[in-house]
């Protein structure tokens, strides 16, 4: 059955069998957006087929009685037509199948037993980079397509990203040619969790490599400082 709350400008749907889930996720979320509760793979399925309204978003089981969920739903026409952002949670006990399934599609998890403060966090976030972005002055040609997680620029071919990767270019993006600090970087897409201190190098190198046939140029400024901006003519004449 679908539980709905009577919030209606953005949805998430979410795939939880365990009720005390259900009622934590419903308190927490009611104020921030419409949630819509299945407690089967059948039933979801069901209602993602028939619905004319897809969700912005879904969060769900990722190990359920009927199986891995993510794998069923990869099949489904309905889900591969719309490519819906999708959280799967799952026990600190599944965590190397929840990372495995970023590089498979997903764009986060979450661990369960459910904490407010990182369901919260994650979820709002998630639900802000999906959120159209406006032109930013200092970028006029670029724009972001956050369902597709990727880049458009006027002059080239789309850069695709990971959903990481999408997190801090979104971020940098939205602060529009800012200087900003590799902590606040790190603040704003991991929300505090602690990380390997070269995680976000890692993920600023691809990046950058990525943007380099572009007129995009993420700047590294000592002593830890990133600045997104437009290519000089000098950047490009040396390439």
């Amino acid at each position: 059955m679908a539980i709905h709350t009577d919030q209606s400008y953005r949805s998430i749907w979410i795939l939880e069998p365990e009720t005390a889930s259900q009622d934590a996720l419903k308190s927490w979320l009611k104020e921030a957006c419409q949630t819509t509760f299945f407690t089967s793979s059948i039933d979801f399925l069901t209602h993602l087929d028939s619905e004319k309204s897809p969700p912005n978003l879904i969060v769900a089981n990722l190990n359920l009685p009927e199986g891995n969920f993510f794998e069923v739903l990869k099949q489904n026409e309905t889900y591969r037509n719309l490519q819906l952002p999708i959280f799967l949670s799952g026990p600190l006990n599944s965590i190397e199948q929840l990372r495995a399934s970023l590089n498979q599609g997903a764009m986060d998890y979450l661990l369960k037993p459910y904490l407010r403060a990182e369901v919260e966090a994650r979820l709002m976030q998630g639900l802000r980079i999906l959120t159209p972005f406006s032109a930013i002055p200092s970028l006029p040609e670029v724009s972001l397509d956050p369902l597709g997680l990727r880049v458009l620029s006027g002059e080239s071919i789309p850069v695709q990203l990971t959903p990481k990767e999408f997190h801090v270019f979104s971020y940098l993006y939205r602060e529009g040619g800012k200087k900003l600090k590799k902590e606040d970087i790190v603040r704003e897409v991991w929300h505090g969790v602690k990380v390997c201190p070269k995680t976000l190098d890692v993920h600023l190198f691809n990046l950058r490599r990525k943007l380099s046939k572009t007129s995009l140029k993420i700047e590294y400024t000592p002593p830890d400082y990133f600045t997104l901006h437009l290519k000089k003519p000098e950047d490009t004449a040396s390439k």
